[in-house]
């Protein structure tokens, strides 16, 4: 053996000392292999090693519409070791999603809701007249007193939602325009946004729906599922949104009838896009849809496995529920 190679033949990788003979390689070159990292190499072959300033540049990649193929002309890496290290990736994603799981203060947030759907009828161009009306002081005439005071002022003045509505302390010509539409339901429960959105593994014949709930609090993923667009797998779903929020909250989601039977004992409403109370998860739906290359409809960059599939939504979320915290700190 030669022991000169064991103390001057130093890892190319982590720099160790700690370096043995271990075998040829298929073009009769010595091969070494480090007694501390365990990386083999060859004496003057090419530093190939990824380093973990470029690891992290890939990672920051993977989360963009780009694909694998793509990242390794950028990166100079080949795509049998890009495969190891997204398979690793993914693993790491945790199964939390990064999610705060935690309920707002139900009042407050309710009051805010209120508010802000006061101001969007406000601003409707289809109700200027109404409000022209409202502003032309037919209001007071449409409305109780109580004490002398204009009830509007009282309204101001209470906390309390509820108590306004069952002693009529509200407008009537506002509140009946705001609870004849889906919105009124937006000020009156907290409501986990859910949706499901068409995507596929290896062809578009293998559709894999993907389904999503979205805390508005503070806009985070806080479950999703892949599979199909069955009652079966909205259950599975259901499993996983966390227990936190189940019997606690409302839901709202589109018509589909899957969800009718797997949330009957939760406060489920089917809304129309238009209600606005489905919002933000159809907003998600589209960034993912621009920024995950295998969820591009008409692309090469599709997923071939489904565990790949799963794992890169994962890894998506998890970096996308870190990034709406850092704008919410």
């Amino acid at each position: 053996m030669n022991y000169t190679h064991m103390i001057c033949m130093n890892c190319p990788h982590c720099h160790s000392k700690k370096t043995k003979k271990n075998g040829h390689t298929h073009y009769g070159k010595q091969n070494f292999q480090c007694n501390d990292c365990h990386r083999q190499f060859v004496e003057g072959g090419q530093d190939w090693f990824v380093s973990d300033h470029e690891k992290g540049i890939i990672g920051k990649l993977l989360l963009e519409r780009i694909s694998l193929a793509g990242v390794c002309r950028v990166m100079g890496v080949s795509q049998g070791w890009l495969m190891g290290y997204l398979k690793k990736l993914y693993a790491d994603s945790p199964d939390d999603l990064n999610a705060i799981l935690a309920l707002p203060d139900n009042a407050s947030y309710l009051s805010d809701r209120f508010d802000e759907e006061i101001e969007r009828l406000k601003k409707n161009e289809k109700d200027t007249r109404f409000y022209t009306e409202i502003d032309n002081s037919e209001l007071e005439t449409s409305t109780e007193t109580v004490d002398g005071e204009h009830i509007m002022d009282i309204y101001t003045e209470s906390t309390d939602l509820y108590d306004s509505l069952e002693a009529g302390m509200v407008g009537d010509l506002l509140m009946d325009k705001l609870y004849s539409k889906e919105q009124g339901r937006r000020v009156e429960f907290f409501g986990i946004q859910l949706d499901e959105m068409w995507t596929f593994v290896g062809s578009k014949e293998n559709k894999k729906w993907l389904w999503l709930a979205l805390n508005p609090a503070n806009r985070q993923i806080i479950a999703f599922h892949v599979g199909s667009r069955s009652a079966k797998d909205a259950q599975f779903f259901y499993e996983k949104i966390p227990t936190l929020f189940k019997g606690e909250v409302g839901f709202f989601s589109d018509y589909w009838q899957a969800y009718v039977s797997v949330f009957e004992n939760e406060d489920h409403f089917g809304v129309g896009k238009d209600s606005g109370l489905t919002a933000y998860i159809e907003r998600f739906n589209c960034t993912i849809r621009q920024r995950a290359s295998r969820l591009v409809r008409k692309a090469l960059s599709f997923s071939k496995s489904l565990e790949h599939h799963i794992g890169a939504i994962k890894y998506f979320i998890c970096h996308y529920n870190l990034e709406i915290k850092a704008l919410h700190v």
